[in-house]
């Protein structure tokens, strides 16, 4: 991979990572649903045909979202999918 391929892969990744936490943080995504669309992600490439599956780039976009996943996971996880209710 070039520079400038590097460069825009690594600008995309970004911006969908704080998209994603942005998203989640004004409670217009649930954390459980960010993380259904990363799983979906993730199965284009798990489904891949072999030889795409070996590629050095499906390795690479694959560990990406893993850790964009548990990055998420750790940054919301304790948090509630809905805002608790005010009892009165």
């Amino acid at each position: 991979m070039d520079d400038t391929s590097r460069g825009i892969s690594m600008a995309a990744i970004t911006l969908q990572s704080v998209m994603l936490q942005r998203l989640i943080a004004d409670g217009v995504v649930t954390l459980e649903g960010a993380l259904q669309l990363l799983d979906r992600a993730q199965d284009t490439f798990t489904f891949a045909p072999e030889e795409e599956a070996a590629d050095p780039a499906t390795k690479t976009a694959l560990t990406c979202l893993a850790n964009l996943r548990q990055s998420l996971v750790e940054m919301f996880g304790e948090q509630p999918s809905e805002p608790a209710e005010n009892e009165s």
